[in-house]
């Protein structure tokens, strides 16, 4: 940075090294971001474990009160189970219809494959025909040709035979040139039938490759839909059950039902229990989506950073190549330093959350919300301010 009239001023080169310096300072803080955010997700995936074992031992508890008489507790569990054979019943009857359909488009294509089968049986003899028919008539041609060369040459012997004969070897070889041509339009015909073939036959494979393709794929999703409907019908009285309890305990879980309307402690452990881990899955899908964010804008500006040193490698080039142009001082744009304070903060929020992926998200979200130093109208503001003081350095040294 150099002193120019009281106003600090930097190079092109300078500039360049600076913005290098942000981008070095913004891939490490995104390197440090996705390392919390694996973190987080490792956790969440562990919790979800968690909370699957939890489900199933409810399950087993609430199961076995309903053997009891248990009042308002077992009708409202009750209620669900009939909520939850209904599902299973629709998606029973859903995944019915939806064989019916696909039986059908298999028909659909056997129908389409037979189809282009027969018209290529029907084709191909026809074709055959034509081409032989053809052949034999070039065959004509060539053989009249071939005798029309020998009485020419016949005629042609000595040069006295040759004069006498002018007029009759102009003729025959008037003769020739219209063979020639027609000849040449049997083998044109010979080729047009040959191509119609390969045309018919070109089709016929690429619609076979793509019905046996799409055959294949519907015998697969029959085979799938078969089996999730044995599953279903075997188990229909269990799943239900399982699954009315479920929703129960969901449903306390969100306050959709009252845990404490059933005098029961056995309930309130449960609510407890489950919604605790909600709770907790609740503030870990928000870090991870935190997190993900503030990556995703870090990233987004160091892709800013490396489109914008292009032109600024282009007028360094620039001052190499052409001696005469005065180096560019570009008036020093305090953004610079605002920026990589403020990137000096985000690594020191990083390192104070100690590995917490929700501490760090917490201490680092103020800096990417809308006063932040990373919101979308700072960032704008970077490279607008950036890209003033060079564009001005340019017009007014240069001339442009």
């Amino acid at each position: 940075m150099l002193a120019s009239r009281g106003v600090l001023v930097i190079s092109v080169s300078s500039l360049d090294s600076k913005l290098a310096g942000l981008s070095l300072k913004i891939r490490e803080c995104a390197k440090r971001l996705e390392s919390m955010e694996n973190k987080a997700k490792e956790k969440y995936q562990l919790l979800l474990k968690y909370l699957e074992q939890l489900e199933g031992k409810w399950v087993s508890k609430l199961d076995n009160k309903m053997k009891e008489q248990c009042g308002r507790l077992c009708d409202d569990i009750e209620y669900r189970i009939e909520m939850e054979r209904k599902a299973i019943e629709d998606r029973i009857k859903a995944i019915k219809e939806e064989l019916a359909k696909l039986d059908e488009e298999l028909s659909v294509i056997h129908g389409r494959l037979k189809k282009e089968a027969d018209r290529m049986k029907r084709a191909n003899p026809k074709l055959n025909e034509k081409e032989e028919k053809l052949k034999s008539k070039r065959r004509r041609l060539s053989m009249k040709r071939g005798e029309l060369l020998v009485r020419k040459a016949r005629l042609s012997r000595g040069i006295i035979r040759r004069i006498l004969n002018r007029r009759l070897i102009r003729h025959i070889d008037r003769e020739i040139e219209v063979l020639d041509r027609e000849i040449e339009d049997v083998d044109l015909e010979i080729f047009r039938v040959r191509t119609k073939w390969q045309n018919l036959k070109k089709k016929w494979e690429q619609e076979k490759k793509e019905a046996e393709k799409a055959w294949a794929e519907i015998f697969v999703r029959m085979a799938e839909l078969k089996q999730e409907l044995i599953f279903y019908q075997d188990n229909l009285d269990k799943l239900a059950r399982e699954g009315g309890i479920k929703r129960f305990i969901w449903d306390l879980a969100k306050r959709f039902a009252d845990p404490n309307a059933y005098d029961d402690p056995l309930i309130l452990e449960c609510y407890q229990e489950v919604s605790r881990t909600v709770e907790e899955k609740i503030k870990l899908e928000e870090t991870i989506k935190d997190l993900a964010f503030s990556r995703k804008i870090l990233l987004g500006f160091d892709r800013g950073i490396k489109r914008f040193r292009k032109p600024l490698g282009a007028l360094r080039d620039e001052e190499s190549r052409f001696s005469q142009l005065p180096k560019l001082r570009i008036k020093y744009p305090r953004v610079l330093d605002l920026m990589s304070a403020a990137l000096d903060r985000l690594l020191l929020a990083i390192e104070e959350s100690e590995g917490d992926p929700e501490l760090t998200a917490k201490s680092i979200k103020p800096l990417f919300e809308d006063k932040g130093p990373f919101s979308s109208d700072r960032l704008k503001n970077f490279f607008d301010e950036i890209g003033s003081r060079v564009k001005v350095a340019v017009d007014r040294q240069w001339g442009r």
